[in-house]
């Protein structure tokens, strides 16, 4: 834009050389910066930094309104009431919330609506924001590791006391369907308490996973090598579906310096859920690209399937332990995809939501985590 269109022009009209001086500060400061109408949110200005962070051009905002484009269904309806209350009342009005950018992530961010006195009442809305996403990162991540302090001992002191116990129990099964195998309907009670069994140590260890410090062997490996070693374990969880694996993006053969075990872990839970959550025929598509990660070469892995999507409160919960939508499943898998993604220094999150399927987003550095 030539020149900084406000929805009033009598506060330009008044002092032009403030509207110039507004210009300057807000083409420089590392903050989302927007002047819009106070009636119908209608973008008349968005400064550079809100076009780099967001990945949207101004042409694409400018005109329509700020909340429509640029804020997630489920905090738009808190932004708009918060809007209107600052353009009717004339305060500055400030709330949390999210902005969505153009692949469909969202960064957490810190609003200050404020208003823009003219001749006749307010003339226009100023809206700052403030990425707090890292700061809030910080605090979940100390938050976390308390928690996992926590459940690190008490999961260890049950894994213990349960093994014995949960051995002596499997083998008295043993010995009781040697007895009763003329009994087709008491063999298959005996196997449903042993599957149950499975299930409850499979949790006891899943926890002590979880909760235990991941340590990282980090190493030159070669990422595509990593997934398809993690597609090929769940050959079991294929076997009779009709499941197609693609591949796309042109960094297929590039190395990255990481624990590829643990990535290998990373994978597979997201296939696996893929694959739980899709109907046949299923496609799981890994699309794999380059990317900047605070400052840092990196690579991006968007892990992608056609089933039926993610509803919000799914998004919402995606990372959080015990949660699934699996009828079984302890609801630690992706929990601990994000451990591990974070203790590479790189960041997972929820992608953009599409008509169907789900897709999950991967970014980690191509070099050790403390490399420049």
């Amino acid at each position: 834009m030539a020149d900084t269109e406000f929805p009033d022009r009598s506060w330009v009209e008044a002092d032009g050389r403030a509207a110039v001086a507004f210009r300057e500060l807000a083409d420089a400061v590392e903050r989302v910066v927007a002047v819009a109408s106070p009636g119908d949110g209608a973008v008349a200005y968005i400064n550079p930094f809100t076009e780099r962070s967001t990945g949207i051009p101004a042409s694409e905002v400018v005109g329509r309104s700020f909340a429509d484009r640029l804020i997630p269904g489920e905090d738009r309806e808190a932004f708009e009431a918060a809007s209107r209350r600052s353009s009717r009342s004339g305060v500055a009005v400030d709330l949390d919330g999210m902005i969505r950018r153009r692949d469909g992530s969202l960064r957490m961010i810190r609003w200050g609506l404020r208003p823009i006195a003219g001749p006749d009442g307010v003339s226009a809305l100023l809206i700052v924001g403030r990425d707090v996403t890292d700061v809030g990162r910080a605090e979940q991540r100390l938050l976390q590791a308390e928690r996992m302090a926590a459940i690190g001992q008490v999961s260890a002191g049950l894994a213990h006391e349960s093994r014995n116990a949960l051995q002596r129990s499997q083998a008295c099964l043993e010995m009781l369907a040697l007895k009763v195998e003329d009994r087709p309907d008491a063999v298959d009670l005996i196997g449903r308490i042993q599957q149950a069994q499975d299930d409850l140590h499979r949790l006891y260890e899943d926890v002590r996973e979880f909760a235990a410090p991941i340590h990282l062997e980090l190493r030159p490996c070669r990422l595509s090598d990593v997934w398809r070693r993690a597609w090929e374990k769940l050959d079991r969880a294929r076997m009779g579906r009709d499941v197609r694996f693609e591949e796309a993006g042109e960094v297929l053969s590039l190395e990255c310096t990481a624990d590829a075990f643990r990535l290998e872990q990373v994978f597979a839970n997201l296939f696996d859920n893929s694959l739980a959550a899709s109907t046949d025929p299923a496609k799981v598509t890994v699309d794999a690209s380059l990317a900047r990660l605070d400052g840092r070469d990196g690579l991006r892995v968007v892990v992608r399937d056609d089933g039926p999507g993610l509803t919000s409160e799914q998004r919402a919960r995606f990372f959080d332990a015990f949660f699934t939508t699996k009828t079984r499943g302890t609801g630690l898998g992706t929990a601990i995809v994000k451990r591990i993604i974070e203790a590479h220094g790189g960041r997972v999150e929820v992608g953009a939501a599409h008509p169907r399927g789900a897709e999950v987003v991967l970014t980690i550095p191509r070099g050790r985590g403390d490399d420049a």
